[in-house]
This record gives structure tokens, sequence and C-alpha cells, in this order.
């Protein structure tokens, strides 16, 4: 049964308000902003002007995403990004990724419901990927914390299955149809419709599968790009003076961006830092608030540079935030939007 935006809100909030309270509760809020305050900064500038960088990355990736749907500039799809990620960061209910979808759609000659799919396969893509290097550190530097091993197994699952989905979508389309309608024949025929279109529709916004060089450079950059973040990490962890291995920041980063899937609250308020704090407690016996403090300065690395340049973007097009997730005004190119699902036989 589907979640309203409503009721995700305000789960969200709850869960981030309650993480706030034991963070407050267990760590001097005084010694925090006094590291804060205390830490080197020339190596946080080092760090958030290195993230901002991922994001021309991040644009390249995605535009080889959409390549077989339409030319997207570079320029354009990290535009996109950026305005997603500022969403997700000021808009209740997760709404980034639509706001996205929606802006790029009505730049480009693309079809709404081609970029959602592009949308949902670099995020399979993104999870895939964080997955495999998580996997990579439980094998080499296994933590002595049975929780990673259970977040690893679980999230390894649902990725790894989401990835054999969208490659089987992408190169057996009308088998993966015929399958469906077999193994869902019980449902009624409007359902059983909508999940021939959506699979369709996936097809369409992971077409790029196809083009083996495209595909491997696709997944090179997704190495790419995470390992970056984890450099960024190894970074900001200068300032404070920590020296926590690659391994372990690299688990932070994995266990940080896996656990973000949890309801929260806009920007992940509590959560990110619960998450963080979690997880250098199992290389460092920190007493001073060090870790509370890398990891507030983590995300405001992660939240304000990328905040900042989408509200400049979206006030410099003449836009206001609750246009980014309207779809009352689709593309005049969107013509196929409209309903068409395939039946086939069965």
């Amino acid at each position: 049964m589907a979640v309203s935006h409503k009721k995700l809100t305000v789960l969200g909030l709850i869960v981030s308000i309650s993480v706030l309270v034991v963070l407050a509760h267990e760590f001097d809020v005084r010694a925090v902003v006094q590291t804060l305050e205390g830490a080197d900064r020339r190596w946080i500038a080092i760090g958030a002007l290195s993230y901002v960088s991922l994001f021309v990355l991040r644009g390249l990736r995605w535009a080889l995403i959409l390549h077989p749907l339409a030319p997207v500039s570079v320029a354009s799809a990290t535009e996109g990004f950026i305005v997603g990620a500022m969403a997700n960061n000021v808009l209740p209910a997760r709404l980034g990724d639509v706001s996205r979808a929606l802006w790029l759609a009505r730049r480009e000659a693309v079809s709404r419901s081609s970029v959602f799919s592009s949308v949902l396969f670099e995020r399979i893509l993104d999870g895939t990927t964080v997955v495999a290097l998580l996997g990579a550190v439980l094998w080499l530097e296994p933590p002595e914390a049975p929780w990673v091993g259970a977040i690893g197994q679980s999230m390894a699952f649902v990725f790894i299955s989401a990835s054999l989905t969208v490659f089987l979508v992408a190169h057996a389309e009308s088998k993966v149809l015929l399958i469906a309608q077999r193994m869902l024949r019980w449902l009624p025929a409007r359902r059983l419709d909508r999940v021939t279109s959506t699979l369709t529709k996936l097809a369409r916004g992971v077409a790029v599968l196809r083009d083996r060089k495209r595909t491997v450079s696709i997944v090179l950059l997704s190495v790419g790009i995470w390992l970056s973040e984890v450099a960024i990490y190894a970074v900001i962890q200068r300032a404070f003076g920590l020296a926590i291995p690659l391994s372990g920041l690299a688990l932070v980063m994995c266990v940080l961006t896996l656990g973000l899937t949890v309801p929260s609250s806009p920007g992940f308020v509590g959560v990110y830092e619960g998450l963080i704090i979690a997880t250098l407690s199992l290389y460092s016996q920190d007493t001073h608030g060090v870790a509370a403090a890398f990891a507030l300065m983590m995300h405001l690395v992660h939240y304000v540079p990328v905040t900042l340049l989408g509200l400049f973007i979206v006030s410099r097009r003449g836009l206001k935030l609750r246009e980014l997730t309207s779809t009352s005004e689709p593309p005049p190119t969107d013509v196929d939007d409209a309903p068409s699902p395939r039946r086939i036989q069965v």
C-alpha cells in the first residue's frame, strides 16, 4: 500500500527529531561547537570544492544514460542534478528525484516518464556501486559489528535484484513483459496494464544498457564518483585531526548512503549525523564530540553548496520551489506519456 507524501513527511520528522534528542543527550553541544571552531578551514574548503566538482561527473553520467532518449548536454544534466539535490534538502517527502526529472523533461525534448526511468536507473546504479564497495570493505577489513554485515546483506539483495531486473528489461523487454503478465494475471486488467506500461517506460529509460561502450563508461563513472566521495571524507577528517583508515571512511560513506533510505526530515537532519557517528564509533572512542563535529561538518559540506547552487538556478530561471513538483504543464514533446500499455497474449 502506497504511503502518502504527508504521512511520509510526518514519519520523517518523527525519526529526525528522535535522533536529534538522542544525540543532544549523548554529546556536549558546547564541546562540539568548540571542535567545529577549531577545525582547519583550509581542509574544509578543499573538501567542499571537491564535492562541488563531482556535480559535473554526475551530470556527465546522467547525460550518457539519457543519450538514447535525447542528446542532453552535460550542462543541462548537471543543472538538473543540482536542482534535484537542492529539492531533497528543502522539500518534504524526498521529492528531489521528482523535481529533477520534471525539470529536465521541461527543458529538453524527452518524455517525462523516460526521464523518471533514467533517474530510477541511476539510483539503482548508485546503490549497487555502494553495496559493492561495502562488500569489498567487509571482505578486506570487516569491523567487529554484526549490524554492518546485516545492512550489507539486506541492501545487496535489494540492489542486486533491482540491477538484474533493469538488465533483463533492457535486453529482453518482450520476454520480461510476457513473464510479468503470466505471473500477475490474477490482477485486475487495469492494474496489469499499469505494470506493463511501467515496464515499457522503464525499458526506454535504461536503453543505454544495450550500448556496451556507454555502459562501461557509466559503470566506471559510478565507481569514480563514489571513490571520490570517500576521498572527500578523508579530506574533511584532516580538518579535525582524525585518523580513520580509508576502509573505515569507506564504511562510513556506505552506511550513510544506504541508511539515508529511511524516512527523515528534509535535508536528512539528525539521521545523517546519527549514521556517521554510529559508524565512526567502530574505529574511535570519542569522548569530546569530535565524531559529532565531523558528522555535522560533512553534512554542511553536502548540504550548503548544492542547496545554494540549486536555489540560484531556480531563481535564475524565474521559477518557484512549488513548481518543481508540479506536473500540470508537461512539455509539448511529452507525447509518449499517455497511457499506451503493450499487452502480450499469454
